[in-house]
């Protein structure tokens, strides 16, 4: 289990709380609700700040984190707990004011033409529509990324309110107010680079589309360097954008199906919304940014002699670079697929079955034959001597990954990638 993602969480929510210590101590401690609220808002400030870092993905944060589907979900994390403290500090003031009378509860809601205070509530509107559209609203990524954005540049006005309201020592006390400046200049620098110049901060190529074909449902879309090619290891994927060419200029992240050492960038992609649905009116010489590579699938492949890998639907395209990636091992690929119409690479893993005599490969339809047994399927192989990687839609890869193991694999052994990011 990587511990780094804790301990940073941790670290960055009790600095400002520990810096407020130093200059304060303890003996400043008054009425428990104050400063309660007070070390709260702090510490969701500090996460607040730090979670609009964390949108830079940044390749030395994201490998800190485990990879991007991990520093994703502390992304999330850390956003979630950011609101969560910032919701608790003014409603453990209204609990303040209306524990000494309603009337002053009453007084310190109503509208008022107190500049910081305003900026405090109107930032707390901010994060209030910001999370409520996340979770309760299917948006399209543009507009997604467009409210992320308006919720980083609020992160000023909570500043300016934690600064100037009434009542606040946060500007008396220096290690603070360094400490905040640092982050919210960090903060203020990944809004600017990514949000208003449109810029990222992670590794980047240019490319240009070198043949794109359709078949079905699947995409089948090459990319050729127009500068220096990426460098791509077996099972990484990375973020592509359109930018000279009639696709929106949005990023999306899809697994690199070509083999190691190949100039050209294959990609395997399942039409599921629209920016997939326009991909087949792409045409030759359209140009793309491409962002990466990112992912940690394949890192451990030349770690076991033997190995199962389960793939679900499209969740076969990173076996395919894994698979032209194989030396000695033995591999038994399990592929599961709801109909005809979700069988993708059917020539391709024949091509490797019959080039590579260690792999096997096992084709399941799931609509005629049900689930994968994978209890079945794993008792064919000694305990703690199999490393196994799962690739498939998120509900699959956990349930595969809970059967694994109730039958005594460990976990250590398990590797999964979920394609839930696009």
């Amino acid at each position: 289990m990587n511990k780094k993602p804790i301990l940073i969480t941790a670290a960055v929510a009790l600095s400002p709380v520990l810096l407020w210590f130093a200059s304060f101590g303890f003996d400043s401690l008054g009425q428990p609700l104050s400063y309660a609220s007070k070390l709260l808002a702090l510490a969701g400030f500090s996460l607040y700040g730090w979670n609009v870092i964390l949108s830079s993905r940044l390749p030395l944060l994201v490998k800190t984190y485990g990879g991007l589907l991990n520093f994703y979900k502390w992304h999330r994390i850390t956003g979630n707990l950011a609101f969560i403290f910032l919701i608790i500090h003014p409603t453990m003031v209204v609990a303040r004011y209306a524990n000494a009378s309603l009337v002053s509860a009453y007084e310190f809601l109503k509208p008022t033409i107190d500049l910081p205070k305003m900026a405090g509530t109107l930032t707390l509107f901010i994060l209030l529509s910001g999370v409520f559209l996340s979770l309760f609203w299917k948006l399209k990524h543009e507009i997604f990324i467009k409210v992320h954005m308006i919720m980083g540049l609020f992160l000023f006005l909570g500043a300016y309110h934690a600064l100037f309201m009434t009542g606040s020592d946060v500007k008396e006390s220096i290690p603070l107010v360094a400490y905040g400046t640092l982050l919210f200049l960090a903060a203020g620098l990944v809004v600017i680079y990514r949000s208003i110049f449109k810029l990222s901060l992670a590794p980047r190529g240019l490319y240009e589309v070198a043949s794109v074909r359709t078949n079905g449902d699947l995409v089948r879309l090459a990319l050729q360097p127009i500068s220096k090619p990426m460098q791509v290891s077996p099972g990484q994927f990375v973020f592509i954008k359109p930018i000279a060419s009639d696709l929106p200029r949005q990023s999306h992240p899809f697994t690199v199906a070509s083999a190691t050492g190949s100039h050209n960038l294959e990609f395997g992609i399942k039409i599921c919304g629209d920016f997939t649905a326009m991909l087949p009116a792409l045409r030759l010489g359209d140009k793309f940014m491409v962002e990466g590579p990112y992912g940690e699938f394949g890192q451990q492949i030349n770690n076991y002699r033997r190995q199962v890998w389960f793939a679900g639907g499209i969740g076969i395209t990173p076996f395919l670079s894994l698979a032209r990636a194989l030396k000695n091992q033995k591999v038994d690929l399990f592929y599961s697929y709801r109909s005809e119409n979700n069988l993708f690479f059917e020539n391709e893993l024949s091509e490797l079955a019959k080039s590579s005599p260690s792999l096997n490969i096992t084709l399941h339809n799931s609509e005629q034959n049900g689930h994968l047994d994978v209890e079945k399927i794993m008792s064919a192989y000694p305990e703690h001597e199999v490393g196994v990687w799962i690739c498939g839609p998120p509900k699959m890869v956990t349930s595969i990954k809970q059967k694994l193991k109730q039958k005594g694999i460990n976990g250590s052994d398990i590797f999964t990638e979920e394609f839930s990011l696009s």
